[in-house]
């Protein structure tokens, strides 16, 4: 009897806690929340002056419209060329080139084998060194150890 009572008690939460998990998606911003955020982050990343800053929140709340309007990934990836050509024509060459980095070090690090090792340098590794292949012995090595009475002898 308990065991019926518990299959039905938990029958009848679950759709309680289904609907509890619902309630903590994150809140969605508004296009121009999104390009001022975006904005900001550009600002300090790449010390924009106040007339890069104001044609950058421009472009940013172009395609945080042009994305709310569609979200699907093959128009996400066009949306992302087009808006980082725009940003090319307002960004001087270094502040775009340290944009690109900061791109690549971002979707760089998120993949799994790709992680940077934070202790190591950011410069390249030294070379290593040539190293001779490593030919077969012709002396007799040790000889493997045997437990008794297990049947195996080496050959």
């Amino acid at each position: 009897m308990r065991f019926i009572l518990f299959i039905l008690s938990v029958w009848l939460l679950c759709p309680l806690l289904l609907q509890a998990q619902d309630s903590r998606d994150m809140p969605t911003r508004t296009p121009e929340q999104e390009a001022a955020r975006q904005t900001e982050m550009l600002r300090q990343a790449l010390n924009l002056t106040e007339a890069q800053e104001r044609v950058v929140y421009r472009i940013n709340l172009h395609y945080a419209r042009e994305r709310q309007m569609s979200n699907s990934r093959a128009e996400a990836l066009e949306r992302v060329k087009r808006k980082n050509a725009d940003l090319r024509k307002v960004l001087t060459d270094e502040q775009y080139e340290r944009l690109q980095n900061k791109h690549y070090e971002r979707s760089s690090y998120r993949l799994p084998g790709n992680r940077p090792d934070p202790a190591a340098p950011s410069a390249n590794p030294p070379p290593r060194p040539n190293r001779q292949p490593v030919r077969p012995s012709t002396q007799p090595g040790p000889r493997p150890m045997t437990h008794p009475g297990s049947g195996y002898t080496p050959r």
